[in-house]
């Protein structure tokens, strides 16, 4: 016979579970955009599935929406059967956060809280979906410090963004070894936007080697500080420099008229290599001459994929028309805009964006011809 208070407590045991469980369905589906392709309950579903083509397409969808960051869909991705897709999902994800300035400060401390408990993770694994994170932890800096010390980029990358890392890069930078052979750990270093590192980035901008000066002009214009545009102004300027259109993309980070009045006339000269890094790189600077040069560049040859990009921050209603047409033709950059400018306006669904943007043309004529400021939500 059974002990009655052991199978009650059985029962409450997987009551808790059940409840729990239930929780984490609903802050999964909750966190969720209201207009995902099938509902919130269903997408929450297909990221607990662990079947990678569901997951992949739940994630795709998520980030297509570009609402608020929210970690709990990835979480529970991320400690499912398709955990491989997720990180490859991921990085893209955490990049596209970077790229266009969001800051996300709760997704971030979400994911490294999370990230922390996860011993289960090679520390390769651990220090691809550390790198942007950019938070301070000192159980993050350990786990990933020999990777970084054996040369592992994503694990370097993943110290520049730790504080609680900066010190081993330092130490890896000031090592006995020859120049040449601290190039990754120097490259590192110079995305960690602190001022520690300013006298190492000062001394690397004398090196009679272009590698480098080249990260030495880089960290100290990531550093943000308006008396510098006139380092990335020389830099630019130099006819022998080494990779301009990397520093192009790091005085873009400077949000001053100085800054715009460098990066706006040394655009031509940095369009050699990267294109569209330069074009996205100039959307950064708000300032008012930007769109304009953006929509005269936008159907040169090289530049749309960029311009289209560009358009996320600084694109108004006149510029619809044109990324729908991109869009059309099956340039992702130009549905990315056009969501972030319209929202519901240019659907997550990818069979509706085009009739969705359609009819957002149809009843904003007006804002059209005004070429009003958008979001318009």
């Amino acid at each position: 016979m059974r002990d009655p208070l052991r199978t009650v407590l059985a029962c409450l045991a997987a009551f808790i579970l059940a409840t729990a469980a239930h929780a984490e369905d609903a802050d999964v589906a909750s966190s969720l955009p209201e207009d995902i392709p099938g509902g919130r309950d269903e997408a929450a579903k297909a990221l607990k599935s662990g079947v990678p083509q569901l997951v992949k397409k739940a994630l795709e969808d998520l980030m297509f929406a570009q609402e608020a960051p929210a970690f709990a869909p990835w979480r529970v991705a991320l400690e499912g059967r398709a955990a491989g897709v997720t990180r490859e999902l991921w990085s893209f994800y955490v990049n596209f956060l970077i790229e266009r300035e969001i800051e996300a400060l709760e997704f971030r401390e979400s994911a490294t809280t999370w990230l922390e408990g996860k011993t289960d993770l090679t520390p390769e694994i651990s220090a691809t979906l550390g790198e942007g994170l950019r938070l301070s932890s000192e159980v993050l800096a350990k786990r990933h410090e020999a990777p970084a010390r054996a040369g592992n980029m994503r694990a370097l990358m993943s110290l520049a963004g730790n504080p609680a890392g900066h010190s081993v890069l330092a130490e890896l930078c000031k090592s006995d070894l020859p120049e040449p052979d601290k190039f990754a750990f120097m490259m590192a270093a110079s995305h960690t936007q602190s001022v520690a590192f300013r006298p190492l980035f000062e001394a690397w901008i004398a090196s009679s080697l272009p590698q480098p000066a080249l990260f030495g002009t880089n960290g100290i214009l990531r550093l943000g500080e308006p008396a510098d545009v006139k380092l990335g102004a020389r830099y630019l300027s130099d006819p022998r420099t080494y990779r301009r259109f990397e520093v192009f993309r790091s005085l873009s980070l400077i949000k001053t008229r100085d800054a715009a009045d460098v990066l706006i006339a040394e655009q031509p000269r940095c369009q050699e290599m990267n294109r569209e890094a330069v074009v996205i790189a100039l959307s950064r600077q708000r300032d008012e001459r930007v769109l304009p040069l953006l929509r005269k560049l936008r159907d040169s040859e090289g530049y749309t994929r960029g311009v289209c990009a560009g358009l996320w921050r600084v694109g108004r209603a006149g510029d619809v028309p044109w990324l729908l047409e991109k869009m059309d033709g099956g340039e992702m950059e130009a549905a990315l805009s056009l969501r972030r400018l319209l929202g519901k306006g240019c659907p997550i669904e990818f069979a509706a964006r085009v009739d969705g943007v359609k009819n957002w043309i149809a009843e904003h004529q007006e804002a059209i011809e005004k070429d009003a400021e958008l979001p318009a939500r």
